[in-house]
């Protein structure tokens, strides 16, 4: 035991022998009170001389009681106290029996209900040596009274009694002595076995209960108890942090009001071996989760609970998505550059042709300009192609330390130049001053074609914002527009998929090649307030 379990225990038979001290003032009143109606009934006055002793018995005892009180609260020998009282008792009980009859006295039990009061704080020995000192006390008073020796002290005489009776009388109570002293020791040792073992198993239960709970908050996976109203009880630490929610904002609130897209329960629980679903966190972020429930029994409340376990799926959602769109990114790649190369050479022979005619002079003047249409339309073609290459075929990166600062100043001088940004404002207040081991060349295609994709988002007119972060080796553009529809979001950086009528649905795809020729990804998220943030981690 620790030592404050030993504190607790010493504090917990003090109080017992307080109550002890209360029962036993308690015990005298009846016994001396029935005591004092008992002769008033045989005729004896308030005044006889036979009551003095009783009302002596009755004062002592009360304040005997009263400085045991006091000393108990002040004394740190408890065991000697007890044994001081024991020794108190044993002579107080034998008073009474003298003063109240003597061997016609009603009160012979007295000395078993001692020794039973005791035995909560004496051990088998000490309450032996209890009896022993009863029977003696006992014993010698009926002999001394038997012979008449304390006839001086008023006692009843008892010469007139047989002595086979006064020998009875005492085989008798002394035999029940010993006995109330071996019953009592025995249950008292067994009742402190059990307390015993009671506190070692509560403290067994205790320590499992803090692993369980330790258990229940340390978990990877996210629980979630329901109770068969449909409200949810429990969150665990896990729990908390993918939700968001703590425990308290949201107990006793029913599953289908918070989370409706677990499918656990619909006014009665459904077992979920292995299900999947969104959910809103409460920053509004939205998470894939992967769950499963379970049906659990209150071992005493007997009512069924319903568990939901679940994991967040949300980074390996997007690794999978990452995944399927490079390799549908290479497959594409890959038939791009054969074709680019195939229609190349057709082009350049018409090209090379329409330039030859446009050199004779007495072509018609529309037929002229039909010509230099087909012309201008051959040299879109191959832009077109050339940017396809661009992206199939990625030249070899040529990384140097470059700061954010220096790509900034480049994007600016392409801003400034190009009219579609006269009404848009550039925030560059976040450039770090920081380097990065990038190809300065390619981000800034890649910066640039991010700008003229949210140019187009804000009809070339808002802000757009430019920030450097060395510490998350990340480059995010945001802007302020009404952001792109979630039915869209994955599939704007593939080849050729575009939503304005004059675009080629390359711009975003050849960003997302150049972060792949850098190891690195972008990724595209909400924005607080409205718009889009396009996020380029290193």
């Amino acid at each position: 035991m620790t030592a404050q379990q030993d504190q607790n225990a010493a504090l917990t038979r003090v109080r017992q022998f307080q109550w002890l001290l209360l029962f036993r003032i308690t015990v005298i009143l009846i016994f001396l009170g029935g005591t004092f109606l008992f002769f008033f009934r045989e005729g004896l006055l308030w005044t006889s001389p036979h009551l003095f002793p009783l009302y002596g018995l009755a004062l002592f005892s009360f304040i005997h009681a009263l400085l045991s009180s006091v000393f108990l609260r002040r004394t740190r020998r408890f065991r000697l106290f007890v044994q001081l009282q024991v020794v108190w008792d044993l002579v107080f009980v034998a008073f009474l029996i003298h003063f109240s009859g003597g061997i016609n006295s009603f009160f012979s039990f007295a000395y078993i209900l001692l020794i039973v009061s005791y035995s909560f704080f004496l051990d088998r020995r000490e309450l032996l040596l209890c009896a022993s000192g009863a029977s003696i006390l006992y014993g010698s008073m009926l002999d001394l009274q038997y012979y008449g020796y304390l006839d001086f002290l008023q006692a009843t005489p008892a010469s007139s009694i047989p002595l086979s009776e006064v020998v009875y009388a005492v085989f008798l109570n002394v035999s029940a002595y010993y006995i109330t002293a071996l019953l009592g020791g025995a249950l008292v040792s067994r009742l402190n076995r059990s307390e015993s073992a009671l506190e070692k198993k509560e403290i067994d239960y205790k320590e499992l209960e803090r692993l369980n709970r330790s258990i229940l908050y340390s978990i990877s996976s996210g629980l979630m108890l329901i109770n068969n109203a449909g409200r949810i009880r429990l969150l665990n630490a896990a729990a908390e942090r993918i939700t968001g929610y703590q425990l308290k904002e949201v107990y006793d609130t029913l599953l289908v009001d918070l989370f409706p897209e677990f499918e656990a329960f619909d006014g009665g629980f459904k077992l979920v071996k292995r299900g999947e679903c969104r959910i809103l966190s409460k920053s509004c972020q939205e998470i894939w989760l992967g769950y499963n429930s379970t049906l659990i029994k209150h071992p005493q409340e007997g009512h069924l609970s319903l568990l939901i376990a679940f994991q967040d799926l949300t980074e390996l959602k997007l690794s999978e998505e990452r995944l399927q769109q490079s390799a549908r990114m290479v497959a594409v790649g890959q038939l791009a550059a054969g074709l680019a190369h195939e229609i190349r050479n057709p082009l350049a022979s018409i090209s090379g042709t329409i330039q030859l005619l446009l050199e004779n002079r007495s072509i018609p003047a529309t037929d002229m300009r039909l010509m230099e249409l087909t012309m201008r339309e051959v040299r879109r073609l191959n832009t077109l192609l050339t940017d396809f290459l661009v992206y199939a075929r990625p030249a070899p990166l040529r990384c140097s330390a470059v700061s954010g600062e220096q790509i900034v100043e480049s994007l600016l001088l392409l801003v400034d130049a190009d009219e579609r940004f006269r009404e848009i404002k550039i925030d560059c207040s976040s450039v770090s001053h920081e380097t990065f081991s990038l190809d300065k060349e390619k981000i800034c295609q890649a910066l640039w074609n991010l700008l003229l994709n949210a140019a187009a988002a804000l009809h070339y007119r808002g802000t757009i914002a430019i920030t450097f972060d060395p510490g998350k080796a990340q480059i995010r553009v945001e802007d302020n527009g009404p952001g792109i529809p979630p039915e869209i979001k994955q599939r704007i950086f593939e080849p050729f998929f575009t939503t304005k009528d004059a675009g080629t649905g390359l711009g975003l795809a050849t960003v997302f090649t150049i972060m792949q020729a850098h190891h690195g990804q972008i990724t595209v998220a909400g924005r607080p307030g409205g718009g889009t943030r396009m996020i380029m981690e290193f």
